[in-house]
């Protein structure tokens, strides 16, 4: 910090504050909207969640990516590894599920939580 205040900006720890205070802002905001699409979006089901694609193919990637990531945390689900990749790919499926009316995937994510998804619905489950 203090090479950076000599270097860059004297105010450098003003300015990490004030990007702080902005950065929870935006993650209370997405928290709001995630909540708001799990209850539009998502219904509870034995073992898990089924999301209604039709109501989430359109919305922003990061909006999907929280309201997964609320489910897995409401459900208590492992988090440890799910990497970037794997939320992002899951962002995929939901955003590109109903274009292909033929679509139907099956897989097992990370903590044992299966996957189920088809042109309409994405079901999440963990027995």
């Amino acid at each position: 910090m203090p090479q950076l205040e000599g270097d860059y900006n004297p105010r450098v720890r003003d300015s990490l504050l004030r990007l702080s205070q902005a950065a929870a802002q935006a993650d209370d905001f997405l928290n709001e909207q995630a909540q708001a699409v799990l209850g539009s979006a998502v219904r509870l089901i034995p073992g898990g969640v089924e999301f209604d694609l039709k109501r989430l193919a359109h919305l922003h990637p990061a909006l999907i990516r929280q309201t997964l990531l609320l489910i897995w945390q409401d459900q208590s689900w492992p988090l440890q590894d799910m990497s970037f990749e794997k939320w992002e790919r899951l962002v995929a499926i939901c955003q590109n599920a109903l274009s292909n009316n033929d679509y139907h995937r099956v897989e097992i994510l990370p903590g044992f939580v299966r996957l189920h998804s088809t042109a309409e619905s994405l079901r999440l489950t963990r027995n």
